[in-house]
């Protein structure tokens, strides 16, 4: 049975390719109120916090969750300060490297070796873990999974070659030294869990863009930005578009895959508002699982950290500085999740992210938080979220200026992989 608790004088906290069998995602937000008023309620059910939109989602199970909690702060208590790196820089040095030691006998700790990701399959739908509670809940709509709608293709595969963005052409097998002359120095170089490195272009967040660089050519893509064409695709194309320049009648969904004989292409789409592509990812089908290293997981948490800037960006809200404090409480909390089998924004000793992030050092005055389980790439967890109603919310946040990020792989885990958001306004 859920209890509802009221507490007062306090200040409360709130919480391709498609990788492992199982996924999940939850949101947690809390906001301030202007009349600081000392009372803050939320909803508890059998130790863990009641959230709304609770849905499992996997090729054999999987798990979603929504939860918004609100808190006051009281006027006489003091905010402490807190240390947050600025926005990463365009250089690789200056970008955040999180090289945080975690205890070893600790659920806190990090896998000491990783072992090769598994393939990845598709989720079905299974009821959710807990009971909904509309009163805390912006929405109850469930977070569905990143499907894998695969037409067998008729088009010619040379057609296939051409990403046209940023003002120039990018052509699948170009060299580095032609991408480099083009477009310039990527901003960062990121090792990933497959076979190849990103160049990240990151430099305007309207334009973001990932390249898949293998043997110094390029042998994929990610991108939303904002005037990219691909095959008579654009960002803001409808579905009827996609479905009438690729001869198919994909139903409405939030991916659609579509297969050649030498690449894989997802075509991202806002499936819960505009139904309009909001980005596409491609990949040779020649790549490989290589695995998942601590510098790569590192890699991960920045690449959904510039995703996140671009969701923002593209939506005419301010972006994020990184916080080095709030990865920190978000690294821990997405390993105690792998290592004690649970998945949930108050962990098994009863702590919630706002009292997490506190023993980071952090003071706030509202505070948010995302996780998801099984989605494995960077790409479809950031895009998983903005899917689902509650996650957007918190993506969208214009009161939140800091985010911290945090991923780990256990291969022994329910879910494989776990990813944290920790956001923030001091």
């Amino acid at each position: 049975m859920n209890q509802l608790f009221t507490y007062r004088y306090a200040l409360i906290l709130g919480v391709f390719l498609l990788t492992g069998n199982l996924y999940a995602c939850s949101t947690f937000s809390s906001k301030d109120t202007s009349e600081y008023k000392p009372s803050v309620s939320y909803v508890k059910d059998q130790n863990s916090l009641s959230t709304s939109s609770d849905t499992i989602l996997s090729k054999s199970k999987s798990v979603s969750s929504n939860t918004t909690h609100q808190y006051v702060i009281n006027s006489s208590q003091s905010l402490t300060s807190i240390e947050v790196t600025p926005t990463p820089n365009l250089t690789q040095a200056a970008l955040p490297q999180a090289p945080i030691p975690l205890p070893s006998k600790d659920p806190s700790s990090a896998p000491d070796k990783p072992v090769p990701f598994p393939i990845p399959t598709e989720p079905i739908v299974t009821k959710a873990p807990t009971k909904p509670t509309p009163t805390v809940s912006p929405n109850n709509s469930i977070l569905s999974p990143a499907p894998d709608n695969y037409i067998p293709t008729t088009v010619p595969i040379e057609t296939f070659n051409a990403l046209k963005v940023r003002g120039v052409t990018i052509t699948l097998g170009e060299s580095t030294d032609s991408i480099k002359k083009k477009l310039g120095r990527p901003n960062r170089i990121d090792d990933t869990e497959y076979d190849f490195d990103y160049y990240i272009y990151n430099n305007d967040y309207k334009n973001l863009l990932f390249l898949a660089i293998q043997s110094d050519k390029v042998v994929g893509f990610y991108t939303d930005s904002i005037d990219f064409t691909y095959h008579g695709v654009t960002y803001g194309s409808s579905l009827d578009r996609v479905n009438s320049e690729f001869d198919k009648s994909f139903p409405l969904d939030e991916v659609l895959t579509h297969k050649t004989e030498e690449y894989t292409i997802k075509f991202l789409l806002d499936k819960i508002g505009s139904g309009e592509v909001v980005g596409i990812y491609l990949l040779s089908n020649s790549v490989k699982i290589d695995d998942y290293s601590e510098a790569v997981m590192r890699n991960v948490e920045l690449m959904v950290y510039d995703l996140t800037n671009s969701v923002r960006a593209r939506n005419s809200v301010p972006i994020m500085s990184w916080s080095s404090s709030a990865a920190i409480s978000s690294r821990k909390h997405s390993i105690n999740m792998a290592l004690n089998d649970f998945f949930d924004h108050i962990n098994p000793h009863g702590k919630t992210p706002g009292e997490r992030m506190k023993e980071e050092g952090i003071a706030y005055r509202s505070y948010g938080e995302n996780i998801v389980a099984g989605y494995g790439t960077a790409i479809l967890s950031t895009h998983g979220w903005y899917n689902s109603s509650g996650h957007r919310k918190n993506l969208l946040n214009a009161d939140y200026r800091y985010l911290g990020v945090g991923f780990t792989y256990e291969p022994e885990s329910t879910y494989k992989t776990y990813i944290t958001q920790n956001f923030y306004r001091q």
